[in-house]
């Protein structure tokens, strides 16, 4: 389980470029499935029936993108028309299944019910797997990875487990923001919540 092979695809049709590709690594089958059925569909089931997700994260079955791109809209014109100051940022969190680091990706999955088996399986994978590098010319014959002397951390673009796992970091950090009281409004399409 420890070997990926990386894919450059194109997020434009025809644009080669490098800003416009998306690298994205193909893992064993068995270990993506392995990971969406512990990761995506257990404990994404275990979150909602506890009802854990945040509903101004977004991540609510059965709604649209479109949602919340509206409700924005009618947060900007409210605050506009009633002359109130407001703030929004974008947090779609760009790279962060490639930035997440495994310290606190633990402590997340733990905070969700995930047991440490599970998730030393997961993130030993990812810290010691050998990357190849899939090319118009073939598959590269060397790799480049981690060793245990220095470990590569992400949740791996391709990762049957990335968006289950970085829905269950971002609830922490969600959390986290409303127990300290920073004084922000958190909306959704959903729902607002005072923090």
């Amino acid at each position: 389980w420890r070997q990926g092979v990386t894919v450059l695809l194109e997020k434009v049709v025809g644009n080669i470029n490098i800003d416009k590709l998306r690298a994205i690594c193909l893992l064993v089958a068995d270990f993506n499935w392995w990971l969406k059925v512990v990761f995506a569909r257990r404990m994404m089931a275990r979150m909602r029936m506890q009802g854990v997700i945040p509903l101004e994260q977004g991540a609510v079955k059965g709604k649209m993108a479109t949602d919340t791109s509206m409700m924005k809209q009618m947060f900007i014109d409210q605050s506009n028309i009633l002359h109130e100051d407001c703030a929004i940022t974008s947090t779609d969190a760009a790279n962060c299944y490639d930035a997440g680091n495994h310290t606190s990706t633990s402590l997340s999955l733990q905070a969700m019910g995930v047991g440490i088996n599970f998730i030393s399986c997961y993130l030993t994978c990812v810290q010691l797997m050998r990357f190849f590098l899939q090319t118009g010319f073939g598959l590269s014959e060397t790799s480049y990875g981690g060793t245990p002397d220095s470990v590569c951390m992400g949740l791996i673009q391709g990762s049957g487990a990335a968006p289950g796992v970085w829905i269950a970091v971002s609830t922490v950090i969600l959390g986290a923001y409303k127990t300290k009281g920073y004084g922000a409004y958190l909306s959704s399409g959903w729902s607002g919540t005072e923090v």
